[in-house]
């Protein structure tokens, strides 16, 4: 039985790790961190690498049935159901609090977690905050806006972008180059004014922000592959940035945030804040 796709044509920014994807998922597989969520429009390759990181964490093949493996938690919406139900989450804890039978951990795969309806949501944030010992959270979804911030706030997003989708405007990817190479704080603080008077200025700054963060974040994508450390925590400042554009918030706010954060000596401390181990440099400077 295959597992099926999502589809939805609503995103903002992804990354597609291309030869780095699949290094990356086997050190994750390795040593684990407690959740994770693959974000990305229908046409890119989060479903397709989330299924296989399931099998890298369970350790079997491509061969193997996961709904039939006892390890793995399938949470999805019933036959006939368009949601998945507040019902199907608590069944969820308690699978999860058994312990593992066949593989290292027990492993929960939501393949469309944006049909979790809000008191779904709830039941999950709960499990998110005390864990089973080991377990291993996975999430595949097409829209950010699905989730709310106390769930995100405890996994790790892994963006994806669908091939041929942006090409940023550029003067707009020049001033993003220029953040990612920026020698100091103080002169990723002059860009990002730079960016913020650019778009408080447009005739419609709600959508230059939104535009801007898209051009920004595909910038950051590409530069992964030279630059996975700088390019990884810009790239998780856009995201925010984009969640705040037309709220209360001023998505300069997560950009300046990443400004200082590229400054210190370890920039990823606290960058998900969630119980991964070991944190993400380990993963890029190995």
């Amino acid at each position: 039985m295959t597992l099926t796709p999502l589809s939805s044509d609503k995103g903002f920014f992804y990354v597609r790790m291309f030869g780095m994807l699949d290094d990356l998922l086997d050190r994750w597989a390795v040593n684990p961190g407690t959740g994770y969520l693959f974000i990305g429009p229908r046409r890119s390759e989060k479903f397709i690498a989330a299924e296989r990181f399931v099998r890298a964490l369970l350790g079997v093949s491509g061969d193997v049935d996961l709904r039939l493996h006892p390890d793995a938690v399938i949470l999805e919406p019933e036959e006939g159901k368009v949601g998945i139900s507040v019902d199907a989450v608590r069944k969820a804890r308690i699978r999860l609090s058994a312990r593992p039978s066949l593989a290292p951990r027990q492993i929960l795969f939501a393949p469309q977690a944006d049909r979790l309806r809000e008191e779904g949501m709830s039941a999950l944030l709960k499990i998110l905050e005390e864990p089973p010992a080991g377990a291993v959270f996975l999430f595949v979804a097409e829209d950010l806006g699905a989730f709310p911030a106390t769930v995100l706030s405890r996994l790790m997003n892994v963006p994806f972008v669908a091939r041929g989708r942006h090409v940023p405007r550029p003067d707009v990817a020049a001033a993003a180059t220029a953040f990612l190479g920026a020698p100091s704080v103080g002169t990723r603080m002059e860009l990002i004014e730079m960016l913020a008077k650019r778009c408080d200025a447009a005739a419609d700054p709600t959508e230059e922000w939104a535009a801007t963060c898209e051009d920004w974040g595909e910038t950051f994508r590409v530069a992964l592959a030279e630059d996975p450390r700088t390019a990884l925590v810009a790239g998780q400042a856009v995201v925010t940035a984009r969640r705040f554009v037309g709220g209360p918030l001023s998505p300069r706010l997560p950009l300046e945030a990443a400004a200082v954060r590229l400054g210190s000596d370890d920039p990823f401390r606290s960058l998900f804040p969630t119980p991964i181990s070991p944190p993400v440099p380990s993963i890029f400077l190995g």
